[in-house]
């Protein structure tokens, strides 16, 4: 097989070039900021795209007014486009001049274009970046380029700052994308926003017979070592500055120059304390023979820039000579096609060794395109032949009878019934390779793998309000069981009682049932589900009607039927420490009348006194009031009994009706005394039983009667002594009322029914006081005399007659026993008196 070498033509349809369009020129009032590009010529297939760049800008820098300007194509068709920028806020924008790019990319689909603004740009050390990424059409491809056009920017103007500097750049490529720097200096003119136009591409696409060739370049960027760049001292024809970019040799080359290129300034430096032509790049048209490009930056008068850099592309055709085809998969000539271009009969589609050959879209790949069944068809090919399984979004297809099965889908497509879906079919369960099978439950809308065992709902049709719960999805009109779903958030939370079948909001305390499991027999009772075993609290429950009703005592755990009057407390709560007693409920703190409860074996028993409020325990006797029941009667507890004001009041006490308290008289004696409270207390009643009598608030008994009295023990009653002295004296009945005995404690001495005492003895005795006897004198004359066992017996005392005051002098009258006559003897003369006494004597 003969194989020629290609050759390269700048004849290229699909893409139509044109520069020095005119926008705006100072003096120039005919520009008016848009222009009419007609490429009708071409016959374009599809609307193109439109690239656009600048060429010579000119800006006034003193005024006050900064620069707002963006580049726009508008109305864009097959044949023609409007190409226009505005100078917007008042900006002095005095020259602009673009050059323009338009690509039918239907015939190049290895061209992507993005126009990005990047608005209020926040600059670190004067440098502002952004990474993209590769669109999705060439992410795949080798030999990806990427070159960004400047077409516009918003910027502020200070007289302090002496410079303008701006530049837009790629800095970075990987294989899956690239970084654009925006950049600014140190005292600049402020850049507030930047628009600019970023073209992604494949140089040299091995499936086209087109390709590019792109240059950016940077040889005169700021700060440039070209003296007359910024040195405005120069002549205009030395501000002149070549840039030479190298292309693809014209072997065939029809007469002419280098036309079919585009060209755009990247970056504007300049020294904006001058007014001026501030920077123009001029087209040096070459001969088609050399493999060169050129054009050039152009400076004069009194501008003064300091840097460009700036961006070309060149696009080109592959061709070959005569009878020669041209195999725009392999890049080479041939004499031998297998595969003609049906576009194009000079074009052979032939692959390369191994490759894959697309029979719809003629185009040769290096990977198994997706979407396509491939085979060898015979020994002549060795490359693969592959037909399009017509199944959108398939990745791996098989063929069966000259039908297609879809096997695999592209990335982020599932497949399902044959059908590559773009999300995730209801109802199914996806692999790792995106392979779909139905969900054995049809709720889901996602589901785990069915072919596992346990397969359970992942996710739910929201838009139809379903619900996950636990591996299953429910709707409002079927919910879970045992749950509380909020249908507003679609989430259901577990209820904390088992024996809900739905409940209340768990965040609003507290938690209650509203409906009940079914067919277990369940009682739905003030928010909660019970069962027979564990009943609701204070109710009787119908467990055949399934229905519970409050009991009217609120101390019952439970009652019994309130049909059946009258009701009554089956059971207690033994953790309240409650006893059940005669059909109700007790506590501590209400014990049942009339009994004694034991809190420990929570049992009652009623008390032997029926008086007793409370008494104690039966069983350790005897048993004795502890509290008296004082709701019918007043009951007074005195000594473990419980005593009306119509019983015998307690022995030896006194009993206050009115505060109900009775407490034991100070006199055991007593059968009853007077109040303690009112001193002196006495005996009111004394034991009559016991013999005694009741005297001056006293109790005596015969053993120890009242002093100075007479008592009849046998009617229970003693009267006092006519005579004082007495300790004991005779019935007073009786004519001649006698002592009958004396007080001993007194040394008092009975002596002829009379009491004496030694300060007052008998007279005419003598009284021995420690035996308290006293015995007649001899001498009946003696008043006291010695005593009659120690003779001779002597008067140791006179009985005095009287005591008479006469003439204020106070006279004794004695009885002289001698001559037994009375003779008056003055006080004073009580010597004389106490000699007579002892004349007697001797």
């Amino acid at each position: 097989m003969l194989k020629c070498q290609i050759t390269y033509s700048d004849q290229v349809p699909i893409v139509y070039f044109q520069q020095n369009i005119w926008l705006f020129k100072y003096g120039d009032g005919t520009y008016q900021g848009s222009q009419t590009i007609d490429y009708s010529a071409n016959s374009f297939q599809q609307i193109p795209i439109v690239i656009l760049g600048i060429e010579f800008y000119n800006n006034f820098w003193n005024p006050s007014t900064g620069v707002d300007f963006v580049l726009s194509a508008a109305d864009i068709t097959k044949t023609s486009c409007t190409v226009k920028t505005a100078r917007n806020n008042n900006s002095f924008l005095v020259g602009i001049s673009i050059s323009a790019l338009v690509i039918d990319t239907s015939q190049f689909p290895f061209f992507i274009k993005s126009d990005q603004q990047i608005n209020n740009i926040q600059f670190k050390n004067y440098v502002y970046q952004k990474v993209y990424t590769f669109s999705s059409n060439i992410q795949n491809q080798s030999n990806k380029c990427v070159s960004v056009i400047l077409t516009g920017w918003k910027s502020t103007y200070d007289s302090s700052n002496k410079v303008f500097a701006l530049t837009v750049q790629v800095v970075s490529i990987t294989d899956s994308g690239y970084t654009i720097q925006i950049s600014t200096a140190q005292d600049s003119q402020q850049i507030i926003n930047v628009s600019f136009t970023v073209l992604e591409y494949i140089k040299n696409p091995p499936t086209s017979v087109y390709g590019i060739v792109s240059n950016y370049d940077n040889q005169y960027q700021q700060p440039t070592t070209q003296n007359c760049f910024f040195n405005d001292q120069c002549s205009n024809s030395q501000r002149f500055f070549p840039v030479q970019f190298n292309v693809f040799i014209q072997n065939s080359p029809p007469s002419g120059n280098y036309q079919n290129f585009f060209v755009s300034l990247n970056q504007l430096y300049f020294n904006t304390a001058y007014d001026g032509q501030d920077l123009r790049i001029t087209i040096i048209n070459q001969p088609l023979s050399s493999n060169k490009i050129q054009y050039q930056y152009s400076v004069w008068d009194s501008s003064q820039c300091l840097g460009a850099t700036s961006t070309a592309l060149y696009f080109y055709k592959k061709t070959c000579p005569n009878n020669q085809f041209l195999n725009i998969n392999s890049n080479s000539c041939s004499s031998i096609c297998l595969i003609q271009d049906p576009s194009n009969s000079s074009n052979c589609l032939d692959c390369p060794y191994g490759q894959y050959f697309s029979q719809d879209q003629n185009l040769c790949q290096t990977t198994q395109p997706n979407g396509y069944y491939c085979s060898i068809p015979n020994t002549q090919y060795n490359f693969n032949v592959c037909q399009n399984c017509k199944i959108s979004n398939c990745k791996l297809c098989s063929q069966n009878f000259n039908q297609f099965t879809c096997t695999q889908c592209v990335s982020q497509y599932f497949l399902y019934n044959n059908q590559c879906q773009q999300t995730q079919p209801s109802n199914t369960f996806c692999d790792t390779q995106s392979i779909c099978s139905k969900c054995l439950d049809p709720g889901c809308l996602t589901c785990s793998d069915p072919n596992q065992s346990s397969p359970q709902c992942l996710t739910c049709d929201t838009k139809q309000n379903q619900i996950l719960y636990q591996g299953k999805c429910y709707s409002q009109s079927s919910p879970p069981n045992n749950t509380f779903c909020d249908w507003n958030k679609l989430v259901c939370l577990q209820c904390s009682d088992n024996n809900c079948l739905s409940c209340s909001d768990p965040a609003k305390s507290p938690q209650i049932c509203n409906k009940c499991v079914p067919n277990q027999s369940l009682i739905l009772f003030q928010g909660k589900c019970y069962n027979q075993n564990n009943p609701p609290p204070n109710t009787y429950c119908d467990w055949t009607k399934l229905v519970c009703s409050l009991c009217t005592d609120s101390n019952c755990l439970i009652c019994s039927d309130p049909s059946m009057s009258p009701q009554q407390c089956l059971k207690c709560d033994v953790n309240q420490k409650q006893v059940l007693y005669q059909g109700k409920c007790y506590n501590q703190n209400n014990q049942p009348s009339n009994t004694f409860c034991d809190w420990n074996l929570l049992q009652c028993s009623k008390c032997n006194d029926s008086r007793c409020l409370f008494c104690s325990d039966p069983n350790l006797p005897p048993q004795i009031c502890l509290q008296c029941d004082t709701s019918l009667q007043k009951l007074i507890l005195y000594e473990g009994k419980c005593l009306s004001q119509n019983d015998p009041p307690p022995q030896n006490s006194f009993c206050d009706w009115d505060k109900l308290q009775c407490s034991k008289c100070d006199d055991n004696k007593c059968l009853s005394c007077s109040d303690p409270n009112k001193p002196p207390q006495t005996c009111l009643s004394c034991d009559s039983s016991q013999q005694q009598i009741l005297y001056q608030g006293q109790c005596f008994n015969k053993n120890n009667p009242p002093p100075n009295t007479f008592c009849d023990w046998n009617k229970l009653q003693c009267t006092q002594c006519t005579d004082s002295s007495c300790l004991a004296c005779s019935d007073p009945t009786q004519p001649t009322q006698k002592c009958l005995s004396c007080d001993a404690s007194k040394k008092m001495v009975l002596f002829q029914d009379k009491c004496y005492s030694q300060s007052s003895p008998p007279p005419n005795t003598f009284c021995d006081w420690g035996k308290l006897q006293c015995n007649l004198c001899m001498n009946k004359y003696c008043y006291t005399c010695s005593d009659p066992s120690q003779s001779p017996q002597v008067c140791l005392s006179l009985i005095v007659i009287n005591i008479q005051i006469i003439e204020f002098i106070p006279i004794i009258n004695v009885i002289i026993p001698v001559q037994n006559v009375l003779y008056p003897i003055k006080i004073m003369d009580v010597q004389h008196v106490a000699q007579q006494l002892a004349n007697l004597n001797k």
